[in-house]
């Protein structure tokens, strides 16, 4: 379904962008134009800091895997330059965007490939499971006591 809304958002995005300079007339639809080009390159630019894919990219092709904790993800492979070992990135399916977390270095056997992006998946999944456990997010707030049972009386009015 967030695959759907993704989609779904993206293109709602670019036919305006692409509409919108259509209800101007002469030297405005040139602006307007440049206008669109500008924002679109602007949220590239912005969110690609951030390791994040607007919906206005919507049509960049990711292969689909499926993580038995984290369920499912996208990946690409990146094109590695010179000297440099091919890298696949996996992507996690937001409402509103695509988020990478993860990446991994692998050679030609696809195997290898496959174990490597399960330990990174686990590792990724071990992280997120350890910050919910955290005791600080179960910390009610209260430094002692005493003032935890001074807010419940002041909650019930006596």
């Amino acid at each position: 379904m967030k695959r759907i809304t993704f989609i779904t958002t993206g293109i709602i995005i670019n036919l305006i962008l692409l509409g919108v300079p259509l209800l101007f007339t002469g030297w405005h639809i040139f602006f307007a134009y440049i206008g669109s080009l500008l924002y679109i390159l602007v949220t590239a630019l912005v969110n690609s800091q951030y390791d994040r894919c607007p919906p206005t990219y919507w049509f960049f092709p990711y292969k689909k895997i499926y993580h038995s904790d984290l369920g499912e993800l996208y990946c690409e492979a990146g094109k590695p330059s010179k000297n440099e070992i091919d890298k696949v990135y996996i992507y996690e399916q937001r409402w509103l965007s695509i988020n990478k977390i993860a990446e991994v270095n692998y050679d030609v056997d696809i195997e290898y490939l496959k174990k490597l992006i399960k330990t990174q998946l686990d590792h990724v999944y071990s992280l997120r499971m350890k910050d919910e456990k955290s005791s600080f997010k179960k910390w009610d707030g209260y430094l002692d006591t005493q003032s935890k049972r001074d807010d419940k009386l002041t909650k019930i009015g006596i």
